[in-house]
């Protein structure tokens, strides 16, 4: 029944085509379905600090957010973003 509720979504995501959603989902999943190993709860709170750390060390190394931005089909200066009412055309 979950699994189920869990596609619903993300088709909805993407039918919506919103990314941000979409992989705060799939990351969601992924903790939760990690923390029904009795290794991952007991250790939770090092493998979170551990993961913090990769990801702070591969931002300064590498600028991972413009390669995660370009691979979800986004553009980092926001171009090509309308808006959404025309009260705030120019």
């Amino acid at each position: 029944m979950a699994v189920m509720f869990l596609l619903m979504i993300y088709w909805l995501f993407l039918m919506a085509d919103s990314k941000t959603p979409l992989t705060g989902l799939i990351v969601g999943t992924l903790i939760v379905l990690g923390l029904r190993f009795t290794g991952v709860r007991k250790h939770f709170r090092a493998y979170a600090v551990a993961g913090i750390l990769v990801c702070a060390v591969l931002q300064l190394s590498f600028n991972m957010t413009e390669s995660l931005v370009a691979s979800a089909g986004r553009d980092t200066t926001l171009t090509g973003r309308t808006s959404c009412g025309s009260r705030f055309s120019v």
